[in-house]
């Protein structure tokens, strides 16, 4: 059962119109890309996986989108 949707992120918007705003040789236009990258980088991987989790039982195995947890070894 799919608990928390994957919705559409405010600020991979954000952040898109922000890059199209910044004149090419702006001291931070390097830094919005890179996280504008990372961040649709995990939109693609969530989208990725949606498939292979469409075949799991509702009953057994509960689903949250956009989460982030934190292990001994960093964050998945």
């Amino acid at each position: 059962m799919i608990i928390k949707q994957r919705g559409n992120s405010l600020l991979i918007e954000q952040l898109t119109a922000l890059n199209r705003r910044l004149p090419v040789h702006h001291n931070t236009k390097e830094t919005v890309q890179a996280d504008l990258r990372m961040r649709k980088s995990g939109i693609r991987g969530e989208k990725e996986i949606e498939y292979p989790l469409r075949f799991l039982n509702d009953r057994e195995y509960l689903i949250l989108h956009d989460l982030r947890l934190r292990d001994q070894n960093g964050f998945f």
